[in-house]
């Protein structure tokens, strides 16, 4: 192909669109060679129509292909409604003789957040893959990297399966990475000041609900597109994608433990943070139990009324300083023995 789209902003309308929306194109032939098709042979039509025994896998910018795909490929309303959504979900829907799928993938592109996790649109159908993205994705240009080699699965089912394995092979690693930081911290926190782990314990515990929004539902989907009976998929590509599912519920539950060991571990310095106040509390309160009763007889001996006992004595000071000590000791040793000490 003679020009591409990777130029283009990932996010927002870029200034240029070309005619079709069209980032790559390949026809696949039988025997699994593929070979570009440019921009002009889908607007002429001759790339419509797949090799014989083979199939096309067309894949478009979301901004730039909003004008041109309706009334174009012989797409349905419900088809053309599902590729151009603006917010989407993860889902796979049975569609006539085909199939409507949305997935999503962890963000790798510059500046953005792995769990603002980017959305893919596909259209599978006997002899056709239409791909529709917003953002960029890495397992796709993998893809499209490989596919410019020549070579490519002989069918577009094993196509999509590629895809979903590439996105799958990137989500992993981010989330045994959100684990490693949940072990990490949760040895950081037996010997450590915890006070300032509990902001990023709470950050961690969000990013994995973030993902499993997505993943979850993400999970459902692949599990249907295992069932699928409309004959789009090979015996052993129905196999493989079940394997898939199973990388992918596999990710699903890495994360709710994730999640659930973060709450716990959470839960745990706040914990040991208000029995750390109680205990200070407490001994507050034997501090002020032991000093109220000396506080009293202090105040009661120093009102200035007459016939004060031991005003006129050298050694009453001495004998008021003797009592309160022996009164402060017998309420320690009250305390001691009723377990507050």
């Amino acid at each position: 192909m003679s020009e591409t789209l990777d130029t283009l902003g990932a996010t927002s309308a870029p200034p240029h669109c070309p005619r079709t929306g069209l980032i790559e194109g390949f026809a696949v032939d039988a025997r699994g060679v593929a070979t570009p098709l440019s921009r002009q042979e889908l607007i002429d039509g001759d790339g419509v129509t797949p090799p014989e025994g083979g199939y096309l896998w067309l894949h478009f910018a979301l901004e730039c292909a909003r004008s041109w795909l309706p009334g174009h490929l012989d797409l349905d309303e419900a088809t053309l409604r599902l590729l151009l959504a603006e917010e989407t979900r993860p889902s796979c829907v049975q569609h006539e003789d085909g199939l409507l799928m949305n997935l999503r993938g962890v963000n790798l592109n510059e500046g953005r957040s792995p769990e603002d996790m980017l959305s893919i649109r596909i259209h599978l159908a006997p002899g056709r893959l239409i791909t529709v993205r917003k953002q960029r994705s890495r397992a796709i240009e993998d893809i499209r990297h490989e596919l410019r080699k020549g070579a490519a699965p002989r069918d577009a089912g094993s196509l999509l399966l590629r895809l979903i394995g590439g996105l799958t092979d990137r989500l992993e690693p981010v989330v045994d990475a959100l684990s490693d930081r949940v072990d990490a911290l949760e040895e950081l926190s037996l010997r450590a000041d915890t006070e300032d782990l509990r902001g990023e314990l709470s950050a961690m515990r969000h990013d994995a609900i973030v993902f499993r929004r997505y993943v979850a539902p993400q999970r459902e989907a692949v599990t249907r597109f295992s069932m699928n009976e409309a004959g789009l998929l090979s015996k052993k590509t129905l196999q493989s994608v079940r394997d898939e599912a199973e990388r992918v519920t596999r990710v699903v539950e890495e994360l709710d433990i994730t999640r659930e060991r973060a709450g716990v571990i959470y839960e745990q310095i706040a914990a040991r943070r208000a029995d750390e106040m109680n205990r200070n509390m407490m001994i507050i309160s034997v501090v002020s139990a032991v000093f109220l009763p000396l506080s009293f007889v202090t105040g009661l001996l120093g009102i200035n009324v007459g016939g004060m006992p031991g005003a006129q004595s050298d050694a009453a000071f001495w004998l008021v300083c003797l009592l309160c000590a022996a009164l402060g000791v017998a309420l320690l040793l009250v305390f001691r023995r009723m377990g507050w000490l």
